[in-house]
């Protein structure tokens, strides 16, 4: 009976913020899953010890808050290795993530995450048993 809940050979999978912990234990998920994983971070010798640790992997130094930074690393990565098939938005910065997210999502999603970004009156409170 095989373990693998899935497979993701022949794919290749960018991870943002994946020079350590979450983003990095992500990272080595999909590539034990059969992806070929594209490590993202702004720190390129923090990518370059992570990549060590995962076979094949390949890393994309840029910082994903400067929208002109990660489509010009992303189009240049495209051309020169072919499509990027999986992305992984984990990387940390909830505030310009927040903002980031409005101007690609302006539709009535957006509602839904803004609580998420900063403290509001609709976070959870516990009930008082009514």
């Amino acid at each position: 009976m095989s373990t693998k809940l899935f497979d993701l050979g022949g794919r290749r999978a960018l991870v943002t913020g994946s020079g350590q912990g979450i983003g990095l234990a992500l990272a080595r998920g999909m590539a034990d899953a059969g992806a070929r994983v594209v490590l993202n971070g702004r720190d390129r010798a923090k990518l370059e010890r992570a990549a060590e640790a995962i076979d094949g992997a390949e890393i994309l130094p840029f910082d994903v808050t400067d929208h002109d930074a990660a489509r010009t690393a992303i189009d240049g990565f495209e051309d020169d290795t072919g499509a990027i098939d999986i992305l992984v938005n984990n990387a940390g910065n909830s505030s310009s993530g927040a903002r980031c997210w409005r101007s690609f999502r302006p539709t009535r999603t957006s509602a839904c995450c803004r609580p998420t970004s900063r403290r509001s009156s609709m976070s959870a409170r516990p009930s008082r048993g009514t």
